[in-house]
């Protein structure tokens, strides 16, 4: 069996991870991987235009603001 990344044997080298639909690799291969690959989740960045990624930017930063304003009335709450 061979890396999915790198193309190697895998077959009793150490820190191997299995990728569901994909295969063994090695845990370094997979980290450089993700890591390289600008991925979250299901969602590729590398394939958005810049509109949509400027778009999930302020969804993110609103979201973002959203949880910090809840979590300092949820403080001020605490203290009243």
């Amino acid at each position: 069996m061979r890396c999915h990344y790198c193309l190697n044997r895998v077959v009793g080298k150490p820190n191997i991870v299995i990728l569901k639909g994909i295969g063994p690799a090695h845990y370094q291969c997979y980290e450089n991987n993700r890591v390289h690959s600008r991925v979250f989740g299901d969602l590729d960045l590398q394939t958005l235009n810049d509109d949509a990624l400027n778009e999930l930017k302020e969804m993110v930063l609103s979201e973002c603001n959203s949880r910090k304003l809840m979590t300092e009335e949820e403080a001020v709450e605490l203290f009243s």
